[in-house]
């Protein structure tokens, strides 16, 4: 597929706003999967080994990423660890399994024009739909055994953690999560991920006691016993998990953001457009800008959703005011001035903690992917 000049144009700007943020990544050799999908990371040798504290529901599979690619001021995170939930007996080992990551290259004639989105669920589900993605199974081996174990924990199958399933951690710490985003826009079913986002906005057994939990999780999670030492001048990838967990709730509440007009969810809709641009809008809360020569749609849904980021900026250090009143000041730009509030709205949520300006490692591989549809 020949790429239009908006398309060369769209590509040029995931580059710079790339650029801006992270040091230049090295060249990989060329390969066969489309572009936009950066070459598999391979893990150095010899890889660490981790193991989860005994109870704790969770083994540790070792597997490399482009998606690993968070950088901090002056280093690259080459592997990345993928939880998941353990099939082994107590004391065969806890060794890991060592894979390399797949990136979905499955074709169909179906596009996200062809198939649109479906209206949002009318009962709210009362568990999530299978299998769920796990968050946080893209984190890099350089964190610290004790973080690493603590991670483990939070994301065991029957804890408060998954039972909450945090949206904020599935879009910029799931590897699953991104892969099941690339097989729908190219399938057209929608059907698991309008389940997904009609029960994340409205988790078990509350979304009142899991916005409390995480408030519990995000002081755990800062403990130097778990990831504290991570965070004092660790790896970034520390530091994008504790923004996450921070950003719980005004992700939660921004999953269950419906279109007045079509009834269908905002952020389904952001994936359906032909022009990704107000994907950018949505990745904002983990720290990422939007590129100047990105153009949002203007429809109902990028005022929603901005406007319900402002609102969170009034009380919550898990958002960067700043760079919400940037985007707030370039989304008016091309939208009108009185397209988005400038005031910030009384929000009843918990203060987490703040983030710092994370990798485009996650958007630029989605966008990626979906211009290539």
């Amino acid at each position: 597929m020949r790429l239009s000049t908006w398309g060369l144009a769209f590509i040029v700007a995931i580059v710079g706003s790339a650029t801006e943020q992270q040091q230049q990544q090295p060249r990989h050799h060329h390969d066969s999967r489309p572009r936009g999908l950066p070459p598999e990371q391979f893990a150095p040798s010899p890889i660490p080994r981790h193991r989860p504290r005994q109870g704790s529901g969770a083994s540790l599979d070792l597997e490399t990423s482009a998606t690993s690619s968070v950088q901090s001021s002056a280093t690259t995170e080459g592997a990345i660890i993928t939880f998941s939930p353990s099939t082994s007996a107590p004391g065969d080992g806890g060794s890991p399994d060592v894979t390399r990551s797949s990136v979905p290259t499955s074709s169909t004639t179906a596009t996200r024009a062809d198939i649109p989105p479906p209206k949002a669920p009318a009962t709210i589900p009362t568990a999530a739909p299978q299998p769920v993605p796990t968050p946080l199974d893209a984190i890099s081996y350089s964190l610290s055994q004790s973080c690493l174990e603590y991670v483990g924990t939070l994301i065991a199958p029957s804890s408060k953690f998954m039972t909450c399933l945090p949206f904020s951690l599935l879009l910029s710490t799931s590897a699953a999560y991104k892969n099941q985003v690339l097989t729908t826009t190219r399938t057209g079913n929608w059907t698991f991920l309008n389940e997904l986002l009609a029960y994340t906005n409205s988790p078990q057994p509350s979304p009142g006691s899991c916005d409390q939990t995480f408030q519990s999780i995000l002081t755990a999670y800062a403990d130097k016993a778990n990831c504290g030492n991570d965070l004092s001048g660790g790896p970034a990838v520390a530091k994008q998990a504790q923004t996450g967990i921070g950003n719980y709730a005004v992700m939660r509440t921004a999953s269950g953001l419906i279109n007045p007009n079509t009834g269908v969810y905002c952020y389904l809709e952001a994936l359906a457009n032909v022009k990704p641009d107000d994907m950018y809008l949505w990745m904002l809360p983990s720290g990422n800008i939007i590129p100047a020569t990105s153009t949002p749609t203007c429809s109902p849904c990028s005022g929603l959703l901005m406007n319900h980021f402002a609102a969170w900026t009034a009380n919550t250090t898990s958002l960067n005011s700043t760079l919400i009143s940037s985007a707030v000041a370039t989304v008016n730009g091309k939208c009108g001035s009185s397209f988005i509030s400038t005031t910030p709205v009384a929000s009843s949520a918990y203060l987490p903690g703040r983030p710092d300006g994370l990798s485009l490692a996650f958007l630029s591989l989605l966008i990626g992917a979906l211009l290539h549809l």
